[in-house]
């Protein structure tokens, strides 16, 4: 978050601002059948609502810096996060995209059961992105990348949390979704599982086609898979 407006701290302001926090009422937080629009949100509110979660990662990234000089490996990551920003940002269900380091991630509303199966294409096209970087990568003598690709879905806690009054501010998502898919990410394309790793609720709501691409793990209920998109490849 950019730092815009600086104010001298105070530990009385300080001290004020938690007291209203912490003494603000639960009854705020509205249970929903659809994400709120930001303007929404306050620092005493809440919103908790279902949602799908996709995150996607770089395998192996501490690598990148072993092989490369730092203004390579900056090209590396700009080029990762600019596209799978871009593909996310092209779908009209996506209510948020995040950037944490190389990893990028996006909530999906979860209102329609269509939904499910635009999350999955979305993970194919990610899954298909890598193999068209790593060709470009290759043409500049570039190593290589891999991803872990994580979705999952459930009920999330939408708050706006920052510092009221300095105009430095995010809406913080909590939840099974959200956690889900970051440990999923963060265990897909390593120690031999496929680059897509996915929840059974995801996979229960795609079609049979779908269903076809990927398989459950040691009869548990998350499935893997490397699929692509057809008009990618």
């Amino acid at each position: 978050m950019e730092v815009k407006n600086r104010i001298k701290y105070d530990l009385e302001s300080s001290l004020d601002r938690i007291e209203e926090i912490l003494s603000s009422s639960d009854n705020d937080y509205a249970t929903l059948d659809y994400i709120p629009a930001r303007g929404a949100f306050t620092y005493t509110n809440g919103a908790y609502t279902k949602a799908i979660a996709l995150f996607i990662d770089i395998v192996g990234s501490s690598k990148l810096t072993s092989s490369h000089t730092k203004p390579v490996v900056a090209k590396i990551y700009r080029s990762f996060i600019s596209e799978c920003t871009a593909i996310l940002n092209s779908e009209e269900i996506c209510e948020e995209i995040n950037i944490n380091g190389d990893c990028v991630w996006g909530v999906f509303k979860a209102d329609c059961v269509d939904n499910y199966g635009v999350v999955f294409h979305v993970a194919a096209r990610l899954n298909s992105l890598l193999g068209w970087m790593n060709w470009e990568l290759n043409q500049y003598g570039y190593r290589q990348i891999k991803a872990g690709i994580g979705v999952a879905d459930g009920n999330v806690l939408i708050v706006k949390a920052g510092y009221s009054g300095s105009a430095i501010n995010d809406l913080i998502w909590m939840g099974d979704a959200i956690n889900q898919a970051c440990h999923l990410a963060n265990d897909a394309g390593r120690d031999g599982l496929e680059p897509i790793l996915m929840t059974e609720s995801i996979v229960s709501h795609v079609n049979k086609h779908r269903q076809s691409l990927v398989s459950p793990i040691n009869n548990s209920n998350i499935y893997s898979g490397d699929f692509i998109a057809t008009e990618m490849n």
